[in-house]
């Protein structure tokens, strides 16, 4: 922790994250309180994957009606074409974009969110075949509390 920051997490997106389409989760996040300086950050933690397979992670907030805004997204890369297996990442942090801002400037103090995560191969289809988890994933920002 550089600097002397103490980095808290403001949320837990539980294991226990709903699906929609396939290959997609959804993650219940908390949103920091404090969005308007310094760069916050998407952990996902634990992230299980097949290790043969290589996959782009979209990441999207969703708003009240359904929309959803873009905040980053991070890639994984296969073991091998013929491992077998899982992989686990423990922890992969995404910057997020600027877009978490605005879309926080629209609501009227957000408490909670849910993030979509799509995994996307590299001509950006959703991979609907991927058996992947994440135990938990929250945002984070050095000003909150």
């Amino acid at each position: 922790m550089s600097g002397g920051w103490l980095w808290t997490g403001m949320a837990f997106g539980l294991a226990l994250a709903s699906q929609g389409e396939a290959g997609v989760h959804n993650y219940r996040v908390a949103i920091p309180a404090a969005l308007t300086t310094r760069q916050t950050h998407l952990i996902i933690r634990e992230l299980e994957v097949p290790s043969n397979r290589s996959a782009i992670f979209r990441v999207c907030i969703i708003g009240e009606n359904g929309d959803t805004t873009y905040l980053g997204s991070t890639a994984v890369v296969a073991m091998a074409p013929k491992a077998t297996g899982m992989t686990r990442h423990k922890l992969l942090r995404i910057d997020v974009t600027s877009g978490l801002r605005a879309w926080s400037a629209k609501r009227s103090s957000p408490d909670s969110a849910d993030v979509r995560i799509v995994p996307k191969d590299g001509r950006g289809r959703v991979l609907t075949d991927l058996k992947w988890s994440a135990r938990e994933v929250e945002l984070v920002h050095p000003d909150s509390p």
